[in-house]
């Protein structure tokens, strides 16, 4: 049999094909066992591009390295791009040459000199209409067991006062950035107050992508602190992860979801409008948020709050001076991540810890001066775990302590 050389071109180039086609199955089936979600695979012109959401790992650059030691890559591939999701909506994206990657997982290159040579930033990249996810995040539901504490000094008889709220917390996404959570509070060892059992939370959620770096939320339904209404917060960095502004708005009236689940405390008032923003300077050399805010709050008070804050991979701790027509208060906050590093995958029903405990602490003045109310987990409000700094810091600390 006589091959023709422009025969044997075309039987080098449907090899070729074939075999990256087979690293791409390879790899959806690598991700999906191991319970990564969302999972979309593309090669474009030899740039391999993954798209992903990670619902496993407590801390996201944990999965990042996860990703990054699970891929199989062939021959033909010139570059690798990882696109973070939340909630199905593209939010940071990784991107570095193929042969480091190879070198990396063949151990003759370590990660600082990958990270030397590896992008991290916000993503321009979208989905298509077409693009079919495997292993879908939709409609699964997690059930977290949510602690918070409520307290307040007391007496030299009784020098604090506590409640621990205990809050079994339903999240479930319904489709590209639209979301249900609720979760209901149980009042133990409280000395505090005689609050009752009652819902704390109960809403509606829908997240946007307004451009590469600005994001909107809006939600509607019952939220903390008794108040029922519609709620929308704004992101936009305006320069990388270093210079972002924060805009805060509510139209909310008192309401709340008793321990029957029926409709109480609806006062004879009007919808208020609160409406506050805040400008946040970020020294990514140490992690450390510099923010200003500026407007209405929950108790109808006009103010200011400036505040500084440290981000130490999962860990927060921050210091605040509020100030506003009550009067003032300083204080500090602090979050911490609970002990379960990685979860088990999703599956139509899953049961879990939430991930962290946030605390604050006012030394001086009172509770009801700049009050914003929890209104649940949002894209917005889950955007720090996602900046390109904290991905690559957290990179290199999950390989060190080998995850």
């Amino acid at each position: 049999m006589n091959i023709k050389p422009l025969d044997f071109f075309y039987i080098i180039l449907l090899v070729s094909t074939l075999k990256s086609g087979a690293c791409i199955a390879q790899n959806i089936r690598i991700l999906d066992d191991f319970g990564f979600e969302n999972l979309v695979e593309k090669n474009e012109n030899g740039s391999y591009i993954l798209f992903y959401e990670n619902n496993l790992y407590r801390f996201e650059a944990y999965g990042v390295a996860k990703i990054l030691n699970l891929l199989k890559i062939d021959d033909t591939t010139k570059s690798v791009t990882l696109v973070l999701l939340n909630k199905g909506i593209p939010i940071t994206e990784v991107n570095l040459a193929a042969n480091l990657l190879n070198d990396f997982q063949k151990g003759e290159l370590d990660v600082n000199q990958l990270l030397s040579q590896t992008q991290i930033s916000w993503t321009n990249r979208k989905l298509k209409d077409q693009d079919v996810f495997t292993n879908s995040s939709y409609f699964k539901t997690d059930v977290n067991l949510r602690l918070s504490l409520n307290y307040k000094l007391g007496a030299f008889d009784n020098p604090i006062r506590q409640r621990l709220n205990v809050q079994p917390y339903i999240k479930t996404d319904l489709g590209k950035g639209f979301n249900f959570s609720s979760y209901y509070t149980i009042p133990q060892f409280n000395n505090l107050d005689q609050k009752e059992a009652q819902v704390g939370l109960l809403r509606v959620s829908n997240d946007f992508k307004l451009g590469a770096k600005r994001f909107l939320n809006v939600n509607y339904g019952f939220m903390d602190l008794d108040r029922y209404g519609i709620t929308m917060n704004y992101i936009n960095f305006l320069y990388k992860d270093i210079l972002r502004f924060n805009l805060n708005a509510g139209l909310t009236r008192s309401g709340r979801l008793d321990k029957n689940l029926i409709l109480d405390d609806i006062r004879l008032e009007e919808f208020m409008m609160t409406i506050n923003g805040d400008l946040t300077y970020r020294w990514n050399r140490y992690d450390l948020d510099v923010s200003f805010g500026y407007g209405s709050f929950l108790f109808e008070d006009l103010g200011f709050v400036f505040s500084v804050r440290r981000q130490m991979h999962e860990k927060t701790v921050g210091l605040f001076i509020k100030k506003t027509d009550l009067g003032d208060i300083v204080g500090f906050d602090f979050t911490i991540p609970l002990p379960v590093r990685k979860y088990n995958r999703k599956r139509p029903v899953r049961f879990k810890m939430y991930d962290q405990f946030r605390l604050p602490y006012n030394y001086r003045g009172g509770n009801r001066i700049a009050v914003n109310f929890y209104q649940g987990d949002n894209v917005v409000s889950e955007m720090r775990a996602f900046f390109p700094e904290i991905i690559r810091k957290g990179i290199r600390k999950a390989v060190r302590s080998r995850y």
